[in-house]
Parts: C-alpha cells; structure tokens; sequence
C-alpha cells in the first residue's frame, strides 16, 4: 500500500492498494531493469480544483510519463482497475466522484496512445446528489494533444455524448463539443424544483 500527500496539508492525494509491476526477463542478463506492464489496484485519487492542486497534479502526471518511458523506448501498458476519483470545487458547493473506475492505457509508438475508462460516477450540488450515472470513454494521444473520440455519460434515458480535444500543459485546454439528451424527471435531485420537474432537453 502506498500514498501521496500533499506536502502543505498532509491531506492523502494518492493512496494505492496494489502495485503489480511485469518485468523484462532478457535485460536482467545485462543486469537492466525494463517495465513490461504496470497494474494498479483500487487507487484512490483526491482533488480540490485549486491553483496549487492543479500544480502538484500535472507535475505528478508528467513525472508518471517519464518513468513510463524507460530508456527512451516504447513505454509500457498501465491498467487501473477498481479506482476512485473525488474531485471538488468547495466554493461552489461541487463535487464528482468515480467508483469501479477501469482505465487501459496502451502505447502505440513513445509518443502515441490511446486510452480507455468506464466507471460510475456521482454528482453532488450542495445537499442534492445524483448517482448511477456511467461512464464511458476513448481518447487518442499524438502530437503532444488528446483527441477525446468518444466520452459518454449516461443515466436511465438520459444520454450525453462529448468529443474534442484536449491539450496538457501549464495552462490546459478543453475543447469539447456535446450532444444528447437530458431528462429533466431524472434530474430531479439536482434540481430546486425537485422531483416533479417533466421535459427534456436536447
């Protein structure tokens, strides 16, 4: 088991309950050490949207790419599976947490990926939730830039379809389009109106 924190707070950003690394056989010969495969179980990942976060969260994702990048050669598979997201915005009264999260990301060449993540997830908005809503979606890296194919989230009827690009770096960039349906009865519990709110919207 092992954890991140945050150096200032102390507070858990990371916890991982099980690591299990595969490992090139043919290099040891040469008493080198390369990284066939990485598989996380049940990690736990805890975010506030604040500059600082921000800041430890990128350095921490580009840090992960370098060690994915053992020897300047193709990197290695990772897999997560059975992780947690909870992600907060406190000022708003906002929150997203990700359960049962599956991610499957493969390289195609060092600078060429694409990834995989189902999962379910809950909305909060101050005192009113909303859960069961699924998760899917597939992203392709090339050029330094995510090209999000397809990001489905899904609740009973209710259906939201995004795609665009996404763009890492110091300051991100998002570019997503949306289509969909919402209905409004199966938003209830995110709505001041409550549960007797009837249409959709499209």
């Amino acid at each position: 088991q092992a954890a991140l924190l945050d150096p200032e707070t102390r507070a858990p950003l990371l916890e991982v309950d099980q690591v299990q690394v595969g490992l090139r056989l043919w290099p040891f010969l040469w008493r080198e050490v390369r990284v066939r495969s990485v598989n996380l179980g049940q990690p736990k990942l805890f975010l506030e949207d604040s500059p600082r976060q921000r800041e430890l969260v990128l350095g921490l994702l580009a840090r992960l790419g370098e060690l994915a990048r053992p020897g300047g050669d193709a990197r290695f598979p990772v897999l997560v599976d059975g992780g947690v997201v909870h992600y907060a915005r406190p000022g708003l009264g906002f929150a997203v947490e990700i359960e049962g999260l599956r991610v499957a990301l493969e390289w195609q060449a060092s600078d060429q990926a694409t990834a995989t993540v189902a999962g379910e997830s809950r909305l909060r908005l101050g005192d009113r939730n909303l859960d069961g809503i699924r998760l899917g979606a597939r992203a392709k890296l090339a050029g330094g830039r995510w090209e999000v194919t397809r990001l489905e989230l899904t609740r009973a009827r209710s259906a939201l379809a995004l795609q665009g690009v996404v763009i890492p770096g110091e300051t991100p960039r998002v570019d997503l389009s949306a289509t969909g349906t919402l209905m409004l009865e199966e938003l209830g519990p995110l709505l001041s109106s409550g549960e007797d709110s009837k249409g959709a919207l499209r």
